[in-house]
């Protein structure tokens, strides 16, 4: 499985937060919506993400990471700290 920068950033941006509009995610991920989508779909067939539309306004999307996307996201969190920390003892 390999994921996108969007999707890591999607991935990263959902677990700061326990769900987030749509919207919300284009921001916080930095990418338009016809980035986005795809990169939400391929999270979703993944299992890494869900997707729960409101009764009130279906429109409104609200994405929210899985168990298992949590984890990933986790992972991401590590390895950005170690590659952090390498560049750090090799300056």
């Amino acid at each position: 499985m390999e994921l996108t920068e969007v999707e890591q950033r999607v991935l990263k941006a959902l677990a700061a937060k326990d769900k987030m509009l749509a919207r919300e995610l284009v921001e916080a991920a930095r990418a338009s919506t016809s980035v986005l989508n795809p990169a939400v779909e391929h999270l979703e067939q993944l299992g890494l993400v869900t997707e729960e539309r409101e009764n009130e306004f279906p429109r409104r999307r609200f994405i929210m990471l899985t168990e298992r996307g949590k984890k990933v996201a986790e992972l991401l969190f590590e390895i950005e700290k170690l590659i952090s920390q390498t560049s750090l003892s090799n300056s």
